[in-house]
């Protein structure tokens, strides 16, 4: 049997409901027949013969521990939590609690394994549906009960117990068939479905199969509303879209978000590299002016016929072209270009001396940057 069997209806529910039943007997007598018939009796270690399946089967006091206590509780209900510990006989055990007087109960405390075994290995009490204790059936006799083992049951301090007949003097004593016919009342029991662990009785099916098509209509339930939910919901999304003329699905519109960030990731990083450009301090070597060119060979200058403005002027005599060589210049930026991902910057040094600085400047305020350097022309690209 399954934990859910074990743990929801280990009790029925109609044994929860055994006190109201009790309290309404007692008070109300016309309801006395309907909701509290009085079954046979029988007692456990007595059984002889066919017993039907509405017989009460009493238990012996050797079949359970008692006690009396004070407990400043209201209820039957409440006692019983105080049971286990006023017990402390270990995990195995039920419990059960009667209301003798003001914050004054009795206690008992079974096996349900050691209760069911000794039922169901009795074939004559194979349909024994519910069992009661001697505490509850014998408590108010005022004579011993004689057993026909020899023994007797009586009442002492208000506690049932059997005991050997040397104890008990026979004078004033009555057999067990007679106190078991004098009882005209109904009796708190305990139905054994609530002891048996390892089989379903037909009333566990029943209350189990209702409970289930319980939770079975609550979930039909919630599943239409949550469907009607999500339908509201989705009707309110396609009106939302249509109105702010966004794209219909999800990744359309994920994919356009996430362009717009790279955009303006690129963007700013793009601004704060050349805000941090503007805050350089490049040297400017205004001191510094060109060279005049000094002509290689002593005959004059020949231009080729044809030859366009701006093109180097080349000389017929030795084959040599005509160059101008630098001796200083200017130092400062000449270009800036960017492709949408690395920045490019050129800058002129004026000599080897500048050209260091401007390097070391450049590494120093971007650390992964590329610097090339070719006839004092320093090349930075910047990620």
């Amino acid at each position: 049997m399954s934990n859910f069997y074990k743990t929801a209806f280990a009790v029925p529910f109609i044994q929860r409901l055994e006190p109201l039943r009790l309290f309404v007997c007692e008070r109300v007598s016309l309801l006395r027949r309907i909701l509290c018939p009085i079954y046979p009796l029988v007692y456990v270690d007595d059984v002889s013969g066919e017993i039907g399946a509405d017989t009460l089967v009493v238990l012996s006091p050797k079949e359970y521990w008692v006690m009396e206590a004070k407990l400043n509780v209201s209820s039957e209900k409440e006692a019983v939590k105080y049971a286990p510990a006023l017990f402390d006989i270990g995990g195995n055990y039920l419990y059960q609690a009667k209301k003798t007087a003001e914050n004054s109960y009795i206690l008992i405390a079974y096996n349900p394994k050691e209760v069911e075994d000794k039922i169901r290995k009795n074939p004559i009490m194979s349909h024994v549906r519910n069992v009661t204790f001697s505490q509850w059936v014998f408590a108010d006799c005022d004579k011993p009960v004689r057993l026909n083992t020899n023994r007797y049951l009586a009442v002492v301090d208000g506690i049932v117990l059997e005991m050997e007949a040397s104890y008990i003097s026979e004078h004033g004593s009555i057999p067990l068939a007679e106190a078991l016919r004098s009882s005209h009342q109904s009796y708190k029991s305990v139905s054994l479905s609530s002891l048996i662990s390892d089989t379903i009785t037909p009333k566990t099916f029943k209350t189990s199969l209702f409970v289930l098509l319980l939770l079975s209509g609550n979930f039909m339930l919630q599943a239409f509303n949550d469907h009607f939910t999500i339908n509201e919901a989705n009707t309110k999304i396609e009106t939302l879209l249509g109105s702010s003329h966004l794209s219909a699905t999800s990744i359309e519109r994920e994919m356009l978000l996430r362009s717009l960030r790279e955009k303006e990731e690129k963007q700013l990083g793009l601004r704060r590299k050349c805000y941090t450009l503007s805050t350089l301090e490049v040297p400017l070597d205004k001191a510094a002016s060109p060279a005049p060119a000094t002509l290689s060979g002593s005959e004059g200058i020949v231009l080729i016929p044809g030859s366009k403005p701006g093109e180097a002027n080349r000389l017929l005599i030795d084959g040599k072209t005509d160059t101008t060589s630098v001796a200083g210049g200017m130092t400062g930026f000449s270009e800036l270009l960017y492709d949408g991902k690395t920045l490019k910057i050129t800058l002129d040094a004026a000599d080897d001396k500048r050209a260091d600085e401007i390097k070391s400047m450049m590494l120093k305020k971007f650390k992964h940057s590329r610097i090339n350097e070719q006839n004092h022309k320093i090349e930075v690209r910047i990620k």
